[in-house]
């Protein structure tokens, strides 16, 4: 759980962020706040860090930012419950 998180979609810095708690469960991830967003863990193709803000593509093509405490540390949890996934 991540509370505090600000989730911003396409449009990168321009676009607005809303604000929320961050959950990553077994199978996805979830923002719930100002906006509820729910990812399977599945439809992420890449990951990257840019700051403090989690980068994520999804298998769309689209896009997500995550401004969230620790983002290195969700990016590796989020990497090894999708090890788990891939099995």
């Amino acid at each position: 759980m991540r509370p505090h998180a600000i989730l911003s979609g396409p449009g990168g810095e321009s676009a607005l962020g809303y604000g929320g708690t961050l959950y990553l469960t077994s199978r996805r991830l979830v923002h719930l706040g100002q906006v509820v967003l729910s990812v399977n863990l599945t439809d992420l193709v890449e990951s990257s860090l840019a700051g403090e803000r989690l980068l994520l593509t999804l298998r769309d093509g689209e896009g997500l930012a995550l401004d969230v405490d620790q983002p290195r540390l969700l990016r590796a949890e989020m990497a090894a419950v999708g090890r788990e996934l891939r099995r």
